[in-house]
């Protein structure tokens, strides 16, 4: 199940924060080097539960995405391929 960060950043007594602090396993994909969304789930809902991953060490091969902020500055078709491969990597990490 995904959580809305925006809820659970906005509001910290929603239900979804809620569940998202009595869940088993929370993860938490960051795309970007300041690790914004991880640093502010540690701060709601502790690092107990918390795996945290940065998808921009595993996809950012050469330095090539590091001044891109705005999406449609990379191809849809090469975003595809860069989620495909951050997400094979955080299932396979997660599996172990």
């Amino acid at each position: 199940m995904r959580g809305c960060h925006g809820e659970m950043f906005t509001a910290p007594t929603s239900a979804m924060t809620d569940w998202a602090k009595k869940a088993e396993k929370v993860v938490v994909i960051d795309g970007c080097f300041m690790k914004c969304h991880g640093r502010v789930m540690i701060n709601i809902i502790g690092k107990e539960n918390m795996i945290q991953f940065d998808a921009l060490r595993i996809y950012n091969k050469g330095n090539k995405y590091t001044d891109i902020m705005i999406y449609d500055e990379v191809s849809e078709e090469e975003r595809k391929q860069i989620a495909q491969q951050v997400a094979d990597k955080v299932l396979s990490e997660l599996s172990t």
